[in-house]
C-alpha cells in the first residue's frame, strides 16, 4: 500500500515538472513599430541574462524574436523566468523614449508597439520652435508697430 501511494506522489511530481518545462518555449517577443517609414533594427534584451538579440522590422513594420532562441550555451534551459525584464528599444533612435520595458509574467508572447515620432531629437524640435517663435514676435511686433505710426501720420495728414 504505502508503495503504491509512494509511487502515485512521484509520477505526479514527474507529470507536473513536465508540464512546467513544457511551457518554457517558445516566447515570441513581437510588435510593430507605429508611425515609422523604412525599416528599423530591433534589439531585445533580457536585463537577468544580458543577453541580447537583433532583427529588423520587415514591409509593415512589424517585428518577431523569438526568445528560444536565445540562449543554448551548455543546453540550459534558462532561456528566461518569470520577472524577467526585458528592454525593447529602436537601435537607430538614441532617446530613452524608444525603449520600453517589459516584465514577463508567464503570458505567452511579449507584445509592443514603439512609437517612430518618438524617435526624433525633440531637442532639435524645441530649438527650431524657439528660433521661429522668435521670427514671429518680432515680425509681429515690428508689423504692430509700423501699422501705428501710419496711423499716426495718417492722422497728422489728414488734420
Amino acid at each position: 500500500m504505502k508503495t503504491k501511494i509512494l509511487l502515485t506522489f512521484f509520477l505526479i511530481i514527474f507529470c507536473i515538472s513536465y508540464v512546467n518545462a513544457a511551457i518554457t518555449f517558445p516566447l515570441p517577443i513581437d510588435g510593430k513599430v507605429i508611425n515609422g517609414q523604412g525599416t528599423y533594427t530591433i534589439t531585445v534584451t533580457n536585463t537577468r541574462t544580458g543577453i541580447t538579440m537583433e532583427t529588423k522590422t520587415n514591409k509593415n513594420n512589424e517585428f518577431l524574436i523569438d526568445w528560444s532562441n536565445s540562449d543554448n550555451k551548455k543546453d540550459t534551459i534558462a532561456q528566461y523566468m518569470n520577472n524577467d525584464e526585458f528592454i525593447i528599444k529602436i537601435k537607430e533612435c538614441q532617446n530613452k523614449e524608444c525603449e520600453i520595458k517589459k516584465i514577463y509574467k508567464g503570458q505567452s508572447e511579449i507584445y509592443t508597439e514603439i512609437d517612430a515620432t518618438k524617435t526624433k531629437d525633440k531637442n532639435g524640435l524645441y530649438v527650431v520652435l524657439g528660433i521661429l517663435g522668435s521670427v514671429g514676435a518680432t515680425l509681429g511686433t515690428t508689423y504692430i508697430i509700423k501699422k501705428k505710426k501710419q496711423k499716426k501720420q495718417t492722422k497728422k495728414g489728414g488734420k
